[in-house]
């Protein structure tokens, strides 16, 4: 009984000395301060990273808006009846024939 309790005598007035121990104090500061700096420099560029690549991903958002509207805009261009009509008659020889009625005589 006497050996445990002189062991956790020695362990806990040990542990209290280095605690107190001002080197020790300072020491223990000092990591935690410069593994907060680190760690805030890390989240800060990580943080700018992710907005240069939202920023990033916006512009060519905006890229392929612009030229989905361009090929709409060539869609509508394309298919007008007038150039159709044009294209039909110069380069595949086709007429505009007049409408016909045929009649079907069923018996």
């Amino acid at each position: 009984m006497k050996k445990q309790k002189l062991y956790s005598n020695i362990e806990n007035s040990l542990i209290m000395r280095i605690i107190t121990n001002r080197w020790f104090m300072f020491l223990y500061l000092l990591i935690i301060t410069l593994v907060t700096i680190v760690l805030h420099l890390y989240m800060q560029t990580t943080v700018n990273e992710i907005s240069y690549y939202i920023d990033h991903t916006k512009k060519i958002e905006q890229r392929t808006k612009q030229h989905v509207i361009e090929l709409k805009t060539e869609i509508t261009k394309l298919s007008r009846a007038d150039r159709i009509q044009q294209i039909a008659e110069k380069r595949l020889n086709m007429i505009n024939s007049k409408p016909q009625t045929d009649v079907i005589i069923i018996k």
